[in-house]
């Protein structure tokens, strides 16, 4: 199972209790005794001073990549009366962000937090895929209402949160008190409420200690009984114990004190003095410790003559736990769950009665034997309480939960799918594509085509098409369970952009590329500064480098943007699918399916047929090479190949190159070629021909040759409709031809050399068994795989996977707080975003390179930024970024001279989507003695950032190694004097110093950061 632990309770002011405490061992017990289960973890980013601690107290059992950061709304209110803005926004986030991992099961480790509290811990959600299991401490509030709930709206807040409590699929009780509290008062069936029991930490120990062991500053002077709450609060019952250590007998008290350890307000305090000299104990016979460490916890439960547990209602009743581990003998209340923990009828009194707990404490300082018997119970006792026998307990509990929620029965596929594409007449391959898959699609859905031309071919269809336009979707979305968007890299598509943003879907992607596409958009007017919002979003500052548009888009795909939008994506090679992950990473929940492409069956008429119209004798041996002539398609190796080979000998062979030249210098290139060689007239370059002609030319002939290079993630067409006519084809490895099955082409190598090819347009010409063979498997492998209805059933197969994924996309989010009373709010939508995006992970992402230039207006060493930016091109997003305002200096101005640095806006601020990972790198050291500035840098580290530092100066590490810590990517040095001292300081504290053999600092970040 897949387990998400919230651990918002030892984050809030919880922690500095028991809840606290108890929720953050217990997580770590899971976490180390996982079994075969996935653990996740789920921090309020909105305290980074504890995310940060508790990453590093997970990191050796939680892998970074399964930390989910939460970050509520900057002016988040938990208020008791109606929900606010932020709240709701805040609790729908939170939702979608664990709903986007899909877990099996949400581990809620503290409800019900105060009012006013920085979590938020709802389960409120009535849709959720997994089941919610809640620690439950105790009824307190409840069950004694008087006390704790008099104010009618901290009522009206517990209420609503016991009705969550009752939500939760399971209960984990910390003591078998707490789980009858739930059978009994809250209706909780008992399956459904399981103890789980709590423990202490392994550094409550036994050991020697004596009251000249402890600090002075403690104030214990002589032999003390002692007691150790969690506050101040009734049902401590700290008054009583005052009042019955006044009642011991004179002997007994003179020559002791009552020792009270906790953290108290100072009017909590002040009433505690006033309650100790009312019952008549002398100012020094009460010691109030305050807070205190662990390790003066352990030493005084060591040196205590005895421990009193007077409480009148605990769910757990750690402290007696704690102080029997190390060995001082245990008394105890006789009410709720103290005598499960103490284990012993002889040490329980009635807390009620100062009489009672006075007797008992004369009892036990009376006689020694009887403290020593105590003692020694207490640390057999303590011996059946440990953390990992509750984190066993709680695995059990959970599987027999998740166990009873499964069921067998599949969700139906859904009936009403809106697919937008290009369509015929339109003279492009995808319309066409879409016009092959559409009756099968008909066949399986009720299907509307949404398109953006004013004239559409429909082919005849197995039920009714309708045809609309876009902005009729915009206004109709709600009515389709599925939108299918066909994209590739062409104007054709320009469209789509805006419209996926406004209505997510599906996203067949037909090139990998979009760079086109979003320069066309721009070049058209559809999207200003397509291009370049394109590019920076899928990947940072990379376009200063490329000051040609032509060169921007051969080199960057920029499709982040969409593939984001995307509902799931549809790609038509395994090539394509492993381009995603080489730019962007795994792409984490959202589906990805590899589909092949569409191809009809082939025209039935024959070969002479075909060749009757087209005008080709019925003796010549035609070897053609289909789609449009470019350099990358190999077309002048093709030629030279051919017109050297032993085919070109014989006057009766000729070459067709059927499709229109790419490029005029290419083709006039080879035209140039065909001109002098004695046997040109055996090359015809037809050019682009319609549909029809285009298969007739495949049916005349006799075999194929396709080759390509500098693939970019489309899948040829063209080779798959040589095969799906039964031509035996020539292919070279590359791209997605590599992934043909054996024996359906005739391969040769991806770069493959002259010789190889003049070699295999020998012998595909001269042997017609092994022509017959190619021919034969080629066109059964796309009779199979590649018919309209193989295609369509992958299609319901990924859009039933993406019915069940949908919830979980990050526009799913959008649209629930954008339907709820947050929206009407505006001045709260600000905060709310800023929350949505920190939260929240795209699908598709690269690990990020920041380099913070705050206050810096030029690189203090020469920096190569060109190739800087160069090497985040693919799985690194370099972005030049300041963290303060009041840095003016154009980013550019790092790029020296650049000639469009003074035309450029200044650097944005520190992104807010900064994740696992991701690193920022430092380019002034001393920013870190800036406040904002380091209080930025923490906040990433919380997230689970890393940080890099170019130092140049020893002055600039006096700062530096109290930000910095071990995981980080660390401290970079030029000069040799200057690493030894970095290097020593470093070691003191566990962080890298890495030194840099040569004056680029910079660039040897990004190296060392690709690298590790």
């Amino acid at each position: 199972m897949r387990i998400v632990i919230d651990l918002q309770g030892a984050q809030t002011e919880s922690r500095f209790h028991g809840i606290g405490r108890y929720s953050l061992d217990f997580a770590l017990a899971l976490a180390s005794n996982p079994r075969e289960h996935e653990i996740w973890l789920l921090i309020n980013g909105h305290v980074p001073s504890s995310a940060r601690e508790l990453r590093d107290l997970f990191e050796a059992s939680v892998p970074p990549e399964r930390v989910l950061m939460f970050y509520p709304p900057d002016g988040l209110e938990l208020q008791i009366a109606p929900v606010r803005p932020r709240r709701t926004a805040a609790e729908l986030t939170r939702a979608h962000l664990i709903r986007s991992v899909d877990p099996d099961c949400l581990i809620i480790t503290s409800l019900i937090e105060p009012p006013g509290s920085e979590s938020v811990t709802t389960n409120n959600a009535d849709d959720l895929d997994h089941i919610t299991a809640a620690v439950l401490y105790d009824l307190i509030p409840w069950l004694n209402s008087d006390v704790y709930l008099s104010d009618p709206g901290l009522r009206r807040y517990y209420e609503a949160k016991l009705t969550e409590l009752k939500k939760a699929r399971l209960l984990l009780a910390i003591s078998e008190s707490s789980r009858h509290e739930a059978i009994d008062h809250l209706g909780t069936a008992p399956s459904d409420v399981v103890t789980i029991s709590s423990a202490a930490r392994e550094a409550f120990a036994p050991g020697a200690a004596s009251v000249g062991d402890l600090r002075p500053e403690l104030g214990v002077s002589r032999p003390f009984v002692m007691y150790a709450p969690s506050g101040y609060d009734p049902r401590k019952n700290l008054n009583g114990l005052i009042e019955a250590f006044a009642l011991l007998p004179d002997d007994l008290r003179a020559g002791r004190q009552l020792v009270i350890t906790s953290k108290f307000a100072d009017h909590d305090h002040e009433r505690l003095r006033i309650a100790a000299r009312k019952a008549g104990l002398t100012s020094d016979q009460l010691v109030l410790t305050g807070f205190v460490s662990d390790a003066d916890l352990i030493a005084l439960y060591r040196a205590t003559e005895l421990f009193v547990y007077p409480s009148l209602h605990e769910g757990f009743g750690l402290p007696a736990l704690e102080a029997m581990r190390c060995g001082a003998p245990v008394i105890g209340s006789n009410r709720t769950s103290v005598p499960e923990i103490i284990g012993s009828e002889v040490a329980l009194f009635d807390p009620t009665s100062a009489t009672a707990i006075a007797a008992k404490i004369t009892e036990l300082l009376r006689d020694d034997a009887a403290r020593a018997a105590l003692r020694a119970h207490g640390l057999e006792q303590a011996k059946k309480f440990s953390w990992h026998s509750t984190a066993d307990r709680a695995l059990d509990a959970v599987e027999t939960a998740f166990a009873r929620t499964q069921t067998d029965t599949p969700s139906a596929p859904p009936q009403r799918l809106a697919l937008v594409t290009p369509m015929p007449p339109l003279a492009t391959g995808i319309a066409f594509y879409s016009a092959d898959l559409l009756p099968a699609l008909t066949a399986r859905f009720d299907v509307t085509l949404i398109c953006d031309q004013p004239d559409v071919d429909i082919p005849t269809c197995r039920s009714p098409v309708a045809r609309r336009d876009p902005a009729w979707l915009r206004a109709h979305a709600d009515e389709f369970e599925h939108v299918v968007y066909q994209f590739g890299n062409s104007e054709f598509h320009t469209f789509m952009v805006p419209l996926l943003q406004a209505v997510p879907g599906v996203v067949v992607l037909h090139d990998f590329f979009l760079s086109g596409m979003f320069r066309a958009a721009h070049a058209l007017g559809r999207i200003p500064d397509g291009l370049s919002r394109a590019l920076q979003t899928s990947h940072g500052d990379v376009g200063w480098r490329l000051d040609s548009l032509d060169a921007i888009e051969q080199t960057y795909p920029a499709n982040r943007s969409v593939l984001n939008d995307a509902l799931g994506v549809i790609v038509h090679s395994q090539h394509a699918k492993d381009l995603i992950e080489h730019w962007y990473g795994a792409a984490g929940s959202l589906p990805v399916r590899v589909v092949e492409l569409v191809r009809s069956p082939p025209d039935a008429r024959g070969r002479a047929e075909a060749r009757a119209a087209l005008g080709i004798a019925d003796d010549v041996f035609v070897t053609g090479s289909f789609g449009r002539v470019h350099e990358t398609k190999c077309d002048l190796e093709l030629l030279r190949a051919w017109l050297e080979s032993s085919a070109s000998a014989d006057p009766m062979s000729e070459l067709h190159f059927v499709g229109a030249a790419a490029g005029e210098a290419y083709a006039k290139q080879l035209r140039s070629i065909v001109a002098k060689h004695p046997r040109g007239r055996q090359v015809k370059f037809v050019g682009w021909v319609p549909p029809d002609t285009y298969t007739a030319y495949l049916r005349a002939a006799d075999a194929a040759v396709q080759l390509r290079r500098a693939s970019r993630g489309e899948t040829s067409a063209a080779v798959l409709d040589c095969l799906n006519y039964g031509l035996p084809t020539v292919v070279n490895r590359h791209g997605s031809a590599a992934e043909l099955p054996p024996g359906t082409a005739q391969f040769i190598a991806d770069t493959f050399s002259h010789t190889e090819l003049v070699a295999a347009l020998d012998a595909i010409t001269h042997d017609a068994t092994t022509r017959a063979r190619l021919g034969e498997a080629g066109r059964d492998h796309l009779a199979r795989n590649h018919n309209p209805d193989h295609c369509a059933d992958a299609y319901v197969a990924l859009l039933a996977a993406v019915t069940s994924s949908r919830q979980r996309h990050p526009s799913s989010l959008v649209h629930r707080i954008a339907g709820s009373a947050v929206a009407s709010r505006s001045e709260a939508l600000a905060d709310i975003a800023q929350s949505v995006a920190r939260s929240v992970r795209p699908p598709f992402t690269a690990r990020q390179v920041l380099v913070d230039v705050t206050g810096v207006p030029s690189w203090p060493h020469a920096v190569d930024a060109d190739d800087l930016v160069l090497r985040g091109a693919s799985d690194l997003r370099v972005q030049f970024v300041h963290v303060e305002h009041t840095s003016r200096g154009p980013a550019l101005k790092l790029l020296a001279g650049h000639p469009r640095a003074a035309t450029e806006p200044d650097p944005p601020h520190l992104p807010a989507d900064i994740r696992q990972g991701d690193v920022i790198v430092i380019a002034a050291a001393v920013n870190v003695r800036d406040p904002a500035c380091r209080a930025a840098y923490e906040s990433a580290q919380a997230a689970g950032a890393r940080i890099a530092v170019p130092v140049w100066s020893s002055t600039e590490l006096v700062d530096l190694m109290t930000t910095l810590r071990a995981t980080d990517v660390g401290v970079f040095c030029a000069d040799a004097e200057l690493f030894e001292i970095a290097k020593r300081a470093g070691e003191s504290r566990g962080v890298p110093v890495i030194h840099v053999d040569g004056p680029d600092v910079g660039l040897a970040v990004i190296h060392h950061v690709m690298d590790s």
